[in-house]
């Protein structure tokens, strides 16, 4: 525009002279040559960048399925301080939204969801021997409207995003007397209104069609529920983590047409044992069920699930080079590993894991077409319960309930190349689903359940982009290949120290005495060692493990007598996988993975014992290259730790089951070979 003034303004300078109507005359000329001319439209289009960057931009829609997890807190005035529920469970839906490409590798944009799931779950407080009160909270379907703002590389975004969350919420109690009877004190309905926040990154993987992963944190708010009884209404403040999986199409094609009428589509190259891959899997799971303490009383035996199983699995794989493979894979299985038991002619009762799913890494080494690996992560299934009793001649159904189980899995397994495009595969994965409570019939505290799988599966997997041929040979040759930079950077193995600052809370249950929780913190220090590489020029990724001692410990007077309860932090340990952005001497990244540490609990007529739990961590941290060798790091980790039943020695036998939730603060040294 300034040009046109400048122009302008000269014609008016050279005005008399003959100059203005020859300047004239010559961009008339101009301007009609450029019309014509399609040669050269043609090649001005061509040069547009705007055609590469507008892939991203306009419509799309797409589905989504995850998991969540959360904290149901609960008051009611007038009332004794309910135990408040923690809702869980799977969720799917389906998202609409629109981008726009604001700089060459800024992308924002807005988006809208709706999910369905059962997100859920049912606790019991013994308020004084044989009053129990029973709660349980479903957030039935929820959504978001969100704004993206994310940095374009290649085909890959990385974004954050933030917004409007809202949901239906249900809630129930009861008040019970053991055998008795109940009186249902609360079955209401409500909408939540609230925020949300979270971080993800997507990927196209066709011309038309992306795929994403994202977290959200999403706070609900708080919504008064309706009682029958005068004391007043019950509030639950309600707050969500999501982890989900979604796959967008993209129905603008402005961008994608014009670049592919100008660029050659690339040809199809092989890329060894590196690339995505979905497959097919059937195989036999057969288990153990624990229903310990107060419960074992009326189930004993306990059945012992067994049966067939089939689904289906996706996963991405990397090569680190020298045939060292790291990958992640989900898969989802529908059967029916079920049991049964009876005791004596009396009572009958059924289990059934109807369907179960896994999130998993997976390390290998890859040699002559064959990968051995081992592999672990995060399991869940859905499993029903059912119980018998006769009654009046006939039967009588006191327990008919389902159950959303979060757990871990560990295993290994051999896979071999096939064809040019096929792999087949054979698996063990080792689950344990963790402890769920189901609720009675009748007024009695729930049935508590614990349930560890066995499987072996056997399946195929078609790579999407081959494997460079159809000998193991020629797929040696492929995955022989390095996929790292020549330079080394923030890759490579490295070693070092951290200290900090541990704090964690115990959330017990103790058979006969109504549960509860409480917190500590002190000093915990230990060592580390990982190894990174490069997945683009400044996006690295890794894998780390650590090992932290610490004296944490704190003791409660529980409550309505002088028994003091005392909890121990003695060791942990993690295995996480990292992903970050390198800026020069700076590493920013997030990691998350499995944890375990061993706890110790005691009180007076307690046997002192401990305990190693398992359980699964998530943070984010900063890494400094202060030297060549040498890097500084501030870091913030937080872990679950699943519950475990710990044996105390009292009248009639009882225990205590506890799980541990610990945030880490902690600064680290680390040396870089």
């Amino acid at each position: 525009m300034h040009a046109t003034f400048g122009a302008n303004e000269r014609i008016e300078t050279l005005r008399g002279r003959g100059v203005c109507v020859r300047a004239r005359l010559v961009l008339s000329f101009a301007f009609a040559w450029l019309i014509a001319s399609p040669v050269v439209a043609a090649d001005l289009a061509w040069k547009a960048p705007v055609a590469v960057a507008c892939q991203w931009c306009g419509w799309y829609a797409g589905v989504h399925g995850g998991f969540a997890w959360g904290d149901g807190a609960q008051t009611q005035a007038g009332a004794p301080a309910p135990v408040s529920p923690s809702p869980h469970g799977e969720f799917g839906g389906v998202q609409i939204g629109y981008n726009w490409v604001v700089r060459p590798n800024v992308l924002v944009g807005l988006e809208t969801d709706l999910s369905i799931g059962s997100i859920a779950d049912h606790v019991t407080q013994a308020i004084a021997f044989p009053v129990f009160v029973d709660s349980k909270s479903e957030l039935e379907y929820f959504g978001t409207v969100r704004a993206r703002v994310g940095y374009l590389d290649g085909a890959w975004l990385v974004y954050a995003t933030g917004g409007l969350a809202w949901g239906r919420n249900q809630v129930t109690t009861n008040q019970s007397i053991f055998v008795l009877g109940a009186f249902p004190l609360v079955n209401d309905h409500q909408y939540h209104v609230g925020w949300t926040a979270g971080a993800g990154v997507e990927v196209a993987v066709a011309p038309r069609w992306t795929a994403k992963a994202e977290y959200l944190y999403a706070d609900l708010g708080s919504r008064d529920y309706a009682t029958n009884v005068p004391v007043g209404t019950l509030t639950e403040d309600l707050t969500l983590h999501m982890v989900r999986l979604g796959l967008n199409y993209k129905f603008n094609t402005e961008g994608s047409t014009a670049y592919a009428s100008t660029v050659p589509a690339p040809p199809r190259t092989p890329s060894g044992w590196a690339g995505w891959y979905v497959g097919v899997h059937a195989g036999y799971g057969w288990g153990n069920v624990n229903e310990p303490a107060f419960t074992s009383f009326f189930f004993n035996p306990v059945p012992q699930p067994q049966g067939g199983f089939g689904g289906v699995q996706v996963g991405y794989n990397w090569l680190l080079g020298s045939g060292i493979l790291v990958g992640l894979e989900g898969d989802v299985s529908v059967g029916s590993i079920k049991g049964a038991a009876n005791i004596g002619s009396l009572i009958e009762t059924k289990t059934d894991l109807e369907y179960f799913g896994t999130l998993r890494a997976r390390a290998g080494y890859v040699q002559n077409g064959w990968l051995v690996y081992g592999t672990g992560g995060l399991a869940v299934g859905r499993n029903e319960v059912q119980s018998a009793a006769p009654s009046g001649g006939g039967t009588q159904v006191i327990l008919d309930d389902h159950q959303y189980h979060l757990g871990w899995t560990l295993g290994a397994g051999v896979e071999t190349v096939v064809s040019t495009d096929w792999s087949v595969k054979a698996e063990y994965l080792y689950l344990d689903l963790g402890t769920k409570y189901y609720a009675f019939n009748l007024a009695i505290p729930p049935l508590s359940h614990q349930e560890t799988i066995h499987t072996v599966k056997l399946g195929a997997n078609y790579k999407f982009d081959g494997f460079g041929g159809a000998s193991a040979a020629q797929a040696y040759a492929m995955a022989t290949k390095a996929q790292v930079p020549a330079r080394s950077g923030w890759a490579g193995f490295y070693l070092g120290a951290h200290a900090g600052w541990a704090n964690f809370e115990d959330v017990y249950n103790i058979t006969f005495i109504a549960p509860g929780s409480f917190s500590t913190g002190g000093f915990i220090g230990g060592a580390l060692a990982g190894y990174n590489f490069y997945l683009a020029p400044q996006w690295v990724a890794g894998i780390e493990a650590d090992a932290g001692w610490s004296g944490v410990q704190s003791g409660l007077v529980l409550a309505p007598g002088p028994l003091v309860m005392q909890a121990k932090l003695n060791w942990d340990t993690h295995v996480r996988a990292r992903a970050g952005y390198a800026n020069g001497n700076w590493l920013i990244f997030a990691a998350g993975g499995f944890a375990a540490g061993r706890f110790e609990q005691n009180a007076p007529f307690f046997n002192s014992a401990d305990n190693v739990h398992l359980g699964v961590t998530g943070g984010f941290g900063v890494d400094y290259a202060a030297t060549e060798n040498w890097v500084l790091r501030a870091e913030y980790l937080r872990s679950h730790y699943f519950s475990s039943v710990y044996d105390y020695t009292i009248s009639g036998g009882g225990t205590i089951q506890s799980e541990f939730d610990v945030d880490t603060w902690r600064g680290a040294a680390i040396y870089r070979f």
